[in-house]
């Protein structure tokens, strides 16, 4: 009888530790919102802790919610001055004393801060690059409309900056989930909270928030796209301002939890060091694309956008995920500027463990993994990844380059070397773990049932005979790089043009190619010569 009225009393009360907790956690975010941080414990851009304390507030009682409207979180500021940006796109609002007062340094004395002055310029340098450059919307105003003043505030408090969702509003032509808002920016970027201090600071979060703002125009469903927001928001700083490199001081949390953490974490500074993803698509496709995918955003989730706009360049969300992986090796002494990312070099460096030729291991949700060969054997090998689930596999050969990504059900050809050392990068495009995989690379005997494929060639093309039907070549340079692939379909006969995958023409020197079809493998070498 006394055990059961003990699991009555914890069955009753646990309802009030969940609440406690609550109340506790919004009580944390209010004052995020309302003093000033000392140090850069948190996200720099307030809008998931907006987002979060929005989502706490419908679990708790009317009391908690007047908590939040005393401390004038989530409502607009009011401020005694106000002036227009010099292209007229922004109406800047300050104060010159008190809690909220900007530096009142006028070097130009024309009456406004210096602060303020700057303030406006940057923002309107943010409007150029992100609406006239690279093709985003701008925000929507009240009558669901672009806004023609956007509303700006300076405000004392434990962030960069914040973009506060005001009204909803149809957007004329593009969204039935739009919302109107409104920026704060911080007072004056002062202190050790900020990793860029002063005008740095100023500037990085103009280019930020004011992405923040055009993005809930697209669809102010961010409990969907909030990782997606903060990647592309954070990208953004570096391309508007790319003098100011903030988004690195972030890069060590990406680093260091990139095995465990799902490609969608919104957990601390993760979406904002993950905005290496989009370096990456920027110089692979042009910055355009970003816009792009935000564009597919008003009709899917942030992810689905992101693959179908990749299936435009003939890619996937799973390969991109896959390269991503591969590029995050290039970084630190590691660093190949040409290749990989330009600022790789001031990034720091993944620690990599090490494996022999066959492995068992597990990959998290959206997860990425990278593993260090120590290869016993010399010549081309066949590497393979046992699994049921989806996934993409891919290598690194020399510390120099990355082959292209394969499927789990698929083989990888490499070529191996006793003293080069071979980087295997395993992702995981799906919502779920990954319990075990297995991971092995041998040489393997070339079987064939009847007549090898045989290649003739002349100065503009190179012809395989002698193919099966339905089946794929592919061609790989001697460090194993992937080249080209080829299909013969119904035909047993298959020519090549001589060039890659991206249409160039390929260079003097040895090559492998290896033919697969049903009961069918063969592989040789061939020399192009010029």
């Amino acid at each position: 009888m006394i055990k059961l009225i003990i699991q009555i009393i914890i069955i009753s009360l646990t309802p009030l530790f969940v609440l406690a907790e609550i109340n506790s956690e919004i009580q944390t975010l209010i004052r995020s919102f309302s003093e000033e941080r000392q140090s850069p414990d948190q996200p720099h851009c307030g809008f998931i802790d907006y987002v979060r304390l929005q989502q706490l507030l419908q679990q708790v009682d009317p009391s908690m919610q007047m908590l939040a409207k005393q401390a004038n979180v989530m409502q607009r500021p009011v401020r005694e001055e106000s002036v227009l940006s010099p292209g007229g796109h922004f109406m800047l609002y300050f104060n010159r004393i008190g809690r909220d007062s900007v530096p009142n340094a006028d070097i130009g004395n024309n009456g406004i801060p210096d602060f303020v002055d700057s303030a406006g310029v940057y923002l309107e340098k943010a409007w150029d690059v992100e609406i006239n450059q690279l093709g985003f919307l701008p925000p929507p105003g009240n009558d669901g409309l672009p806004v023609q003043v956007y509303p700006v505030y300076f405000t004392n408090f434990g962030y960069y900056g914040l973009t506060t969702p005001e009204f909803p509003v149809k957007y004329e032509g593009v969204s039935d989930n739009a919302y109107t808002s409104y920026l704060e920016l911080h007072n004056n970027y002062e202190g050790s909270m900020f990793y860029s201090n002063g005008l740095e600071g100023l500037k990085v979060t103009a280019a930020h928030e004011f992405n923040h703002a055009i993005q809930l125009g697209y669809d102010a469903d961010y409990y969907d796209h909030i990782f997606f927001m903060e990647m592309t928001s954070t990208w953004l700083e570096d391309y508007v301002f790319e003098q100011v490199n903030d988004y690195v001081f972030y890069l060590n949390s990406l680093f260091r939890y990139l095995f465990s953490v799902s490609f969608t974490s919104t957990s601390g500074f993760y979406p904002y060091a993950n905005s290496l993803y989009l370096h990456m698509i920027e110089k692979q496709y042009g910055p355009n694309f970003i816009a792009a995918v935000w564009q597919r955003i008003i009709n899917e989730d942030a992810l689905t956008a992101l693959d179908n706009e990749l299936h435009v360049w003939n890619s996937s969300f799973a390969e991109s995920q896959n390269r991503y992986a591969g590029w995050l090796y290039f970084t630190g002494s590691r660093a190949i500027p040409n290749l990989y990312f330009p600022e790789g070099s001031e990034y720091p460096e993944i620690e990599v463990n090490e494996g022999i030729e066959a492995f068992e291991f597990g990959i998290s949700a959206q997860g990425m993994r990278l593993i260090e060969l120590l290869p016993t054997m010399n010549g081309l090998a066949r590497a393979k990844v046992s699994s049921d689930d989806e996934g993409k596999f891919s290598h690194i050969i020399n510390h120099q380059q990355l082959t292209q990504p394969v499927d789990f059900k698929d083989d990888d050809i490499v070529t191996l070397s006793k003293n080069k050392r071979v980087i295997v990068v395993l992702s995981n495009p799906n919502e779920l773990y990954v319990n075990s995989l297995d991971y092995t690379v041998k040489r393997d005997k070339i079987i064939t049932d009847s007549v090898p494929v045989v290649v003739t060639s002349t100065s503009a093309q190179m012809e395989f005979s002698n193919v099966p039907e339905f089946a794929s070549i592919r061609i790989f340079d001697i460090l194993g790089q992937k080249v080209q692939t080829l299909k013969s379909e119904t035909s047993n006969r298959v020519l090549w043009n001589l060039k890659d995958a991206a249409g160039r023409r390929i260079a003097t020197g040895t090559y492998i190619y290896h033919v697969k079809a049903l009961n069918y493998e063969y592989a040789g070498k061939l020399t192009i010569l010029k």
